[in-house]
């Protein structure tokens, strides 16, 4: 499985959870993925405490990937109150429609070891 987001601020402060005063150096890439191919959960459709316990949205990414049943997965992300709209976006790129995917850009970002 993929893990993305839906904008650049998003996916650094996603990684950034996971950094502890380091200066990283990673690559950002913009995708196009056809709708059709995307599946949502909204906060509605997730497990109450969705936020609060990270095995809960693993296993929510693992039955998902699992199912077979889409290319992507829409979720909300967890650091941020969901009525802000922010959204990340799991790829699963074991299905054959991976090749629907069509990279726009690509480029490096580096973090700075304050974040």
């Amino acid at each position: 499985m993929v893990y993305t987001a839906d904008s650049l601020a998003l996916a650094t402060l996603e990684l950034s959870v996971h950094l502890i005063g380091a200066r990283v150096t990673y690559t950002a890439i913009e995708v196009e993925i056809p709708d059709r191919l995307i599946d949502e959960a909204t906060p509605k459709q997730l497990p109450r405490n969705w936020q609060t316990d990270q095995s809960v949205t693993q296993r929510v990414g693992e039955k998902w990937v699992r199912s077979l049943s889409s290319l992507g997965l829409i979720v909300p992300s967890a650091l941020i109150d969901p009525r802000s709209g922010e959204r990340n976006l799991l790829i699963s790129p074991a299905l054959p429609q991976h090749e629907s995917i069509v990279e726009l850009q690509r480029f490096q970002v580096v973090l700075d070891e304050r974040i």
